[in-house]
C-alpha cells in the first residue's frame, strides 16, 4: 500500500503570481543618448500634428499629436494608451506559456467609478516602485514618459514602423545645435499646441 501525503504548498515569485511585475520599460534607469535623441524628435513638434504615426492589424490609429501628449506634465490623450493597449497585447503573445496570462483593455470600457475601485482594491500591496514625490520621482515619470513613446511608435504591431524609423533618420541627420533649437522651441509650446486638440 503507498501511502498519500498532500502536496507541497509552493510559494510563488511576484513575477508568476502577479504579471505587472515585469515591467514594459525600465523606471529606474537613466536614458541613453539615442532614447534621448529618438524622445526629443516627438517633442520637437517638427511636422503635421494629424499625421498617423502609428496604425495596427486591429485597426487602432494614432496621430503625431497623441504622442506628443506623453511630454512629462502633459495630460495623456485616452487613444495614447489604446495604442500602448495595442502593443502590450501583442508583446504578451510572446511571454512564456508557464506564466499567467493577460490581457489589457482599453480605456473606452472603463468608467471612473470602476477605476477608482480598483485603484484602492486588494492589489494595493503592490508597489508601483516609484520614489516619494520628489526630483527623483519627476526623473523617473520622465524616463517613463519617453521610453513609452518610443516602445509604442517602434512595436513591431504598429504597421507605420518603418515610416517612424525614417523620420528618426532624417531627425538624426540634423545637426546637434538645429535639434537643440527644435527641442527646446517644441517643449515651451507643446501646452498650447496640445489644448488646442483638446486636452
Amino acid at each position: 500500500m503507498i501511502s498519500s501525503r498532500p502536496k507541497r504548498s509552493q510559494t510563488l515569485p511576484p513575477v508568476l503570481r502577479y504579471p505587472f511585475v515585469v515591467r514594459a520599460v525600465e523606471i529606474d534607469s537613466n536614458l541613453m543618448k539615442e532614447e534621448n535623441i529618438q524622445s526629443n524628435w516627438l517633442f520637437s513638434l517638427c511636422g503635421n500634428p494629424r499625421d498617423d504615426l502609428f496604425h495596427s492589424i486591429n485597426g487602432q490609429r494614432g496621430e503625431r499629436y497623441m504622442f506628443e501628449s506623453l511630454y512629462p506634465r502633459e495630460f495623456l490623450f485616452s487613444r495614447t494608451i489604446d495604442c500602448s493597449v495595442e502593443v502590450l497585447n501583442y508583446d504578451e503573445r510572446a511571454s512564456n506559456l508557464d506564466t499567467p496570462s493577460c490581457f489589457f483593455f482599453k480605456t473606452a470600457i472603463l468608467d471612473p467609478a470602476y477605476m477608482h475601485s480598483e485603484a484602492c482594491g486588494p492589489l494595493a500591496q503592490w508597489t508601483c516602485e516609484f520614489k516619494m514625490e520628489s526630483v527623483e520621482q519627476i526623473l523617473q515619470l520622465r524616463n517613463l514618459r519617453k521610453r513609452y513613446s518610443m516602445k509604442i511608435l517602434l512595436s513591431e504591431v504598429n504597421l507605420m514602423k518603418s515610416e517612424v524609423e525614417q523620420l528618426l533618420v532624417d531627425y538624426q541627420k540634423l545637426s546637434a545645435n538645429d535639434r537643440r533649437v527644435m527641442y527646446h522651441e517644441g517643449i515651451i509650446n507643446i501646452a498650447g499646441w496640445l489644448a488646442a486638440f483638446g486636452t
